[in-house]
């Protein structure tokens, strides 16, 4: 009986641990979320399923081919995943279970999320969005701080949306389905207590900034500079700064963070050493202590050139060494009497409670609900009104100390009169001294006058050698220009090629980091556009480099695959630049895209590497986007093969490739950029027009945009309308 019993055992065993394997296999996806007509508000975060990719090389394609190597994980219920290098996909399906239409919208609800792809995948085919703080803020399709996109499900339809995230910031996802009107409701109440917060920290800084009109302290100063930045490091924080101040500026909208965190810093540490006399109480504490406000400036400098997650983990660094170094000494001043110092100890110690909730949930170790979120704004709130308080308490008790200070002036003065006396007799005698002094002066000047006229002499020589040598060295110059103008394409064969067509290229200095090429080879017509990095000699230098290697692969491989083209471009480009190598010496290369046409087959093939090609046909514009990744750098993948995009050769059709010079330009007056959505807007209105009249158009419209500002960068476009071969 017992050897029965322990053989049913192991059978009822076996069967349990295949069922708990079916059943983790199954749990890799989540089941689909059910919408109907009532649903006015749903939490995605614990519905979808997650998927870990540390190498960031997983495209849409892999998901859709149905790879039975890629293993979903079901959302533990927070899409937090703190700093991380990897790239996060989310999965959800929905499914209209009513039998009308529905229109929802849905929000990713962090918005200093960097890259965001989502992808919308429905029976009748597949829908791609774009978003992300690193794309400028009119290209959102809904404009709000959070990312929000529509999503309208049919009756009774399944769709499925994979999300693609990548930031070097917090990995942080929050998922939400809303109603329209629902979400409007949420949005109200957000921006009445953002207005609420904002015009509460204002009406504190105006007061502040008063007080200091009148009484001239530079603490009151310090502290509106304080909260200013504070204000602004919230904001943007919250998105709201990318919205209304910078809506274009992708680079600034991320030092900003970093920039008004050490400009909190910097004058949160001079208030706290004025308010607590330092330079004249405490001369060492003084000079310990002003490592801070020297290194938030030193970091605000270097947050131009560091990378993003490593400067605010700097900042933060020295933020909390300042707090740490700085509370006990207020509270040792407390301690001994100081009585304004308990207002401000307590200050400070609610803005590290709060910073420190904010740090642990933008690392994933607390969860997101209202106070890890708003857990700043309260603390920063009552630290601004104590550290007032602060301030006014020690005005008080330096009105005393002077009342105090003045009696005790009275019974000086009459020491001063005595001592007055006694310093007329110096005064005297120091005017004596005086007069032997100009004397001897006088003798001096009449020696330095000779030594200032041969030290003139020389310096003179100094200059005409310098001179001379600056002529030497710009004529080298021009005449690099010159060689660099001669691999260009010749203009009579460009014409023979391409009859109508312009070209615009316009170096920033004397030689161009630019360069363009056009051949025929085969009946086939290639057009390349490419944006070197550096200026001046340096990209000209590579500007030869690449068109030789380039008119090498068209002319002597035979190649006209523009993928092809690309691919081995980039091979050619690394093994030159000593890209194989351990210990690479440069770290160069280029942006370039590169078009074939074909007349016979009536059709366009095109290959980019971070460059696009923009369509027009007729009053719309096309962008045909080129893959995101650069020739020749260390980043760039050895042997990787370039998306080929093929289009149909049509009637009237403009198109136009340009490197990122033009965009990039700065308005004298606005101070922005001239911005692709700008050129678009003039391709798509002057389309009509001869090639060299739109050629002009854009010259100019490029002159009054920038006014007297000089060029930030090289130019190149190419524009032109294929032949089309008919009969």
């Amino acid at each position: 009986m017992r050897i029965r019993l322990a053989h049913m055992s192991k059978k009822v065993f076996a069967l349990g641990l295949t069922y708990l394997w079916f059943c983790g296999t199954a749990l890799g996806s989540q089941a689909p979320i059910q919408v109907t007509g009532d649903t006015l508000f749903l939490e995605l975060d614990p519905m979808v399923s997650v998927l870990e990719d540390p190498s960031g090389v997983l495209q849409v394609r892999d998901f859709t081919e149905n790879r039975t190597d890629i293993l979903w994980q079901p959302s533990s219920g927070n899409l937090n995943f703190g700093f991380t290098d990897s790239v996060y996909w989310v999965k959800a399906e929905f499914v209209n279970s009513s039998s009308r239409d529905l229109e929802l919208v849905l929000e990713i609800g962090h918005p200093i999320l960097d890259y965001i792809e989502v992808h919308i995948i429905r029976k009748s085919g597949t829908e791609m969005l774009v978003m992300g703080d690193k794309y400028p803020f009119d290209e959102r399709p809904i404009k709000q701080t959070y990312f929000v996109f529509p999503m309208n499900l049919i009756a009774h339809e399944s769709v499925e949306i994979l999300f693609r995230f990548e930031t070097q910031g917090s990995m942080q996802m929050p998922l939400s389905l809303y109603h329209p009107e629902r979400y409007i409701e949420k949005k109200q109440v957000e921006m009445t207590c953002l207005g609420l917060y904002y015009g509460a920290m204002a009406i504190l800084m105006l007061y502040n900034l008063f007080l200091f009109s009148s009484v001239r302290d530079v603490e009151y100063l310090y502290y509106v500079v304080y909260v200013f930045c504070l204000c602004t490091f919230l904001a943007s924080l919250n998105g709201m700064t990318f919205q209304y101040l910078w809506p274009g500026a992708t680079w600034w909208n991320d030092q900003v963070l970093v920039v008004a965190l050490c400009g909190a810093l910097l004058s949160g540490a001079l208030l706290a050493m004025s308010f607590l006399k330092l330079r004249t109480k405490r001369p060492r504490q003084f000079s310990q202590f002003m490592i801070f406000p020297v290194a938030a400036g030193i970091l605000i400098l270097l947050s131009m050139e560091l990378p993003y997650r490593t400067a605010l983990f700097l900042a933060i660094g020295v933020i909390f060494s300042g707090l740490l170094f700085g509370l006990p000494m207020t509270l040792i001043y407390w301690l001994k009497g100081f009585e304004p110092a308990r207002f401000f100890v307590w200050a400070w110690l609610s803005l590290v409670g709060g910073s420190l909730i904010l740090l642990f949930n933008k690392m994933g170790f607390l969860p997101r609900f209202f106070l890890t979120e708003n857990a700043t704004q309260i603390s920063s709130v009552l630290q601004v009104v104590l550290l007032s308080i602060s301030l006014a308490d020690r005005l008080n008790m330096e009105r005393k100390e002077k009342l105090e200070a003045q009696n005790m002036a009275l019974v000086q003065d009459r020491q001063a009169r005595l001592a007055n006396e006694a310093a007329l007799v110096n005064e005297r005698k120091e005017r004596e001294a005086r007069e032997d002094a100009y004397d001897i002066q006088k003798k001096t000047t009449e020696t330095l006058g000779i030594q200032v006229e041969e030290r003139t002499r020389e310096l003179n020589n100094t200059f005409e050698d310098v001179r001379k040598a600056n002529h030497r060295i710009m004529s080298s110059i021009r005449y690099a220009r010159m060689i660099q103008q001669a691999i260009l394409p010749d203009p009579e064969m460009a014409r023979e090629w391409l009859p109508r067509h312009f070209i615009w290229w316009a170096p920033r200095d004397v030689v161009s980091g630019d360069f363009y090429y056009m051949d025929r080879l085969d009946g086939v017509t290639i057009v390349a556009v490419a944006d070197c990095t550096g200026h001046g000699v340096h990209g000209a230098f590579m500007t030869i480099i690449s068109s030789s290697e380039l008119k090498h692969i068209v002319r002597w491989d035979s190649c006209k695959d523009p993928g092809e083209i690309l691919r081995r471009l980039n091979h050619r480009i690394q093994t030159i630049m000593n890209h194989n190598r351990d210990k690479d010496l440069l770290d160069d290369g280029l942006s370039i895209g590169v078009c074939v046409i074909r007349p016979q087959d009536m059709r366009i093939d095109y290959s980019g590497a971070r460059m696009d090609m923009h369509l027009v046909r007729g009053s719309g514009i096309e962008t045909i986007r080129g893959d995101r990744r650069a020739l020749g750098f260390d980043a760039s993948i050895h042997g990787a093969a370039f998306e080929v995009r093929s289009l149909s050769l049509e009637p009237d059709l403009n198109i136009y490739m340009a490197t990122d010079g033009l965009t990039n330009q700065i308005g004298e007056y606005s101070g922005k950029r001239f911005g692709t959505r700008r050129l678009k807007d003039l391709l798509c209105e002057h389309a009509h027009l001869p090639l060299n009249v739109q050629h002009e158009i854009l010259e100019a419209s490029l002159k009054v945009f920038r006014g007297n500002r000089e060029p930030v960068d090289d130019i190149t476009m190419v524009g032109f309308r294929p032949e089309i071969i008919t009969g």
